[in-house]
């Protein structure tokens, strides 16, 4: 396994020694691994959701080029509409799909496509 010299501040330096006296890890270098999977996994994660914004853009764009949209007049009407969306998407996640009782599992998952629809049918719909 390759070897690396890390400089740690000291409070770094104390929450490493702190987890390896508390017996979470057995030594110095399973903590900083562990870290170190904490960071990749947060740089993935990042990654797919710029992917994902990315698609959504590019998904509005094409709606907007073919004429599906919003026309909103003025700084009113866009902080309506945006009180408008937001109230509609606490009721969703008060009292999701399917009733409150039913697990994620259980109801289903939704295509991007579908997802991406539903959207625009709530927004037009406003």
């Amino acid at each position: 396994m390759p070897t690396r010299n890390v400089n740690l501040t000291n409070q770094y330096d104390e929450f490493v020694e702190e987890q390896v006296a508390s017996d979470h890890f057995k030594n110095a270098s399973e903590v900083m691994r562990a870290g170190l999977r904490l960071l990749e996994q947060h740089f993935c994660e990042e990654r797919e959701k710029l992917a994902a914004l990315r698609t959504l853009a590019a998904e509005g764009f094409g709606d907007l080029d073919q004429g599906r949209g919003i026309m909103l007049d003025g700084v009113e009407h866009l902080a309506d509409f945006i009180s408008r969306v937001g109230a509609r998407a606490s009721n969703r996640i008060a009292t999701p799909p399917g009733g409150p009782l039913k697990s994620r599992k259980s109801r289903g998952k939704k295509s991007k496509s579908q997802r991406s629809s539903g959207l625009r049918r709530s927004a037009e719909s406003m």
